[in-house]
């Protein structure tokens, strides 16, 4: 079985020992509370794919210290300067939590969060 977001995590450069390694290969199992899901924003010409690969590394991280496991790395190429734009991959993450299939909403800064 293969994660639902491999396609996003391919589009970041990800290679497969890596993805191994962040714990982000095989899809989480587990109880919603010990599930997160992962949010990460280009909004920049000047925010590189290095740079967000490094973002999501730091939330792996802050995951693993917590115990959780990332179900699901939701990422777009989207600016948020205008309040009227609409980052779907943003509102499929929220809705994810709201849900209940994971408890947690990780994001690498607040100012990643939505203008709404």
């Amino acid at each position: 079985m293969e994660r639902q977001d491999l396609p996003a995590l391919r589009a970041l450069g990800f290679e497969d020992d890596e993805l191994k390694t962040l714990g982000l290969w095989e899809p989480a199992t587990g109880e919603p509370a010990d599930l997160a899901e992962a949010y990460i924003r280009r909004s920049k010409a000047k925010d590189t794919v290095s740079a967000l690969r490094g973002h999501l590394r730091d939330i792996c991280r802050k995951a693993r210290e917590e115990g959780k496991q990332i179900r699901h790395v939701w990422f777009e190429q989207k600016s948020a300067s205008k309040a009227h734009v609409r980052r779907e991959e943003f509102e499929s993450a929220v809705s994810a939590v709201k849900q209940g299939l994971s408890k947690t909403l990780y994001v690498w800064r607040t100012d990643r969060l939505s203008r709404r």
